[in-house]
């Protein structure tokens, strides 16, 4: 198997590599408390919840207008939005190619910010999207706009732990190795399925909600923020007594 990257690719981790150098580069040591030992603290408004710094946003949306005056930013979008329509493998060696670098403006990894832009959803809505859906693309880009999706529709049929719980035994049987293979898991499986509670409660709930997954204020004994993640319709305190590591449903004596 040939594992030489296309000559067209190596030529573009070049112009990359220039273009960091005179232009990226001098802004990051202008700005240096964003990138040292200072850089948390740099970055983060404490006085409101914990947002990023308007200096720290500014300093990404340069980076970003300079990366797209030179066709860099949009390099793997659609021709249609103003892109090179790259490769997978191109945009794959590009990513591996500025994290290899280390921590920089260039490419800061802890909020998705890099020179060849990261729009996932701009391809889906550009072949896909509705008229109205469409006028989000460049505001997207240049970040001007947000857009949020849910993977899970409202009304979906059946309460939150009906369709977690009913799921559950249908994966275990495609996997275990006779009737044997674990009691006590066939145990767990009897006992959840006579105690399905009951909720038509229904709410917005984030993806992975656990103590990693929160900001805690610096002095006081309380939550201030919460890190994005996907987000899905079902029971919101089975998210909440998940994070505090508390059980549902209390225990027979």
């Amino acid at each position: 198997m040939d594992f030489d990257l296309p000559r067209e690719i190596t030529e573009k981790l070049a112009e990359l590599d220039a273009f960091i150098e005179a232009e990226i580069k001098p802004m990051e040591h202008e700005n240096r408390q964003f990138f040292d030992h200072r850089r948390e603290h740099a970055r983060t408004d404490w006085d409101h919840d914990g947002r990023p710094r308007a200096e720290w946003r500014a300093l990404i949306s340069e980076m970003e207008c300079r990366a797209d005056k030179v066709g860099h930013l949009r390099y793997g979008l659609p021709k249609s939005c103003g892109g090179s329509a790259a490769s997978n493998l191109a945009i794959a060696a590009i990513r591996e190619h500025l994290a290899a670098k280390g921590l920089g403006l260039h490419n800061d990894l802890q909020d998705e910010s890099l020179i060849v832009g990261n729009f996932p959803i701009i391809p889906a809505i550009a072949d896909y999207g509705t008229p109205e859906q469409k006028t989000y693309i460049e505001g997207i880009i240049t970040g001007k706009k947000h857009l949020s999706f849910g993977l899970t529709e409202p009304g979906h049929a059946g309460n939150y732990f009906k369709r977690q719980i009913s799921r559950w035994p249908g994966l275990w049987g495609q996997y275990r190795r006779g009737d044997e293979d674990n009691p006590d898991l066939d145990r767990v499986v009897s006992w959840l399925a006579k105690r399905v509670p009951e909720s038509e409660t229904l709410a917005l709930c984030h993806g992975d909600f656990r103590i990693a997954n929160v900001m805690f204020h610096k002095a006081e004994p309380r939550v201030i923020g919460v890190l994005p993640n996907a987000a899905r319709v079902g029971r919101h305190l089975a998210r909440a007594y998940a994070a505090r590591g508390l059980a549902l449903i209390e225990e027979e004596p």
